[in-house]
């Protein structure tokens, strides 16, 4: 349920419209954009958050792949909040304007919020054997 939440979020809020808004609307919400290599890494930003959210919400739907799913996300949500500290404590963001940076604080917070409910409910998935489940799938079927 946790990985559905997250994956709908990403691909409704992040990757959509990193890929197909124009770049004018990312200034309206305080995101200065600088140069054409910015507008590539926004487009290049979207297309992976893409691939993650696709993968996040097709592990909801084949609880074989459940494990990798919520390894992916534990992976996915500390990079993200590895570069976030990185881009608020060195100062990079200094020039934004505040919508930004509480935009970008908000993300942070959620990305947080996803990585405690991931650790909280994915925990058995991670560490429970895969043998466990095929020795249950068998004796279901026996």
């Amino acid at each position: 349920m946790v990985l559905a939440a997250k994956g709908t979020i990403a691909l409704f809020l992040l990757a959509l419209p990193m890929l197909f808004l124009p770049l004018e609307a990312f200034q309206l919400v305080g995101i200065p954009e600088y140069s054409a290599p910015s507008s590539f890494f926004i487009r290049l930003s979207g297309a992976m958050i893409l691939t993650i959210a696709t993968f996040q919400l097709w592990t909801c739907f084949d609880v074989s792949h459940k494990k990798g799913g919520v390894f992916g996300t534990l992976v996915e949500c500390t990079v993200v909040l590895l570069v976030l500290w990185h881009y608020v404590f060195y100062g990079d963001m200094a020039t934004w304007p505040v919508r930004g940076k509480i935009l970008v604080a908000l993300f942070g917070f959620m990305e947080f919020g996803f990585l405690i409910a991931i650790l909280v409910t994915g925990y058995m998935a991670i560490f429970k054997s895969d043998d466990a489940d095929k020795t249950a799938a068998t004796d279901a079927t026996t």
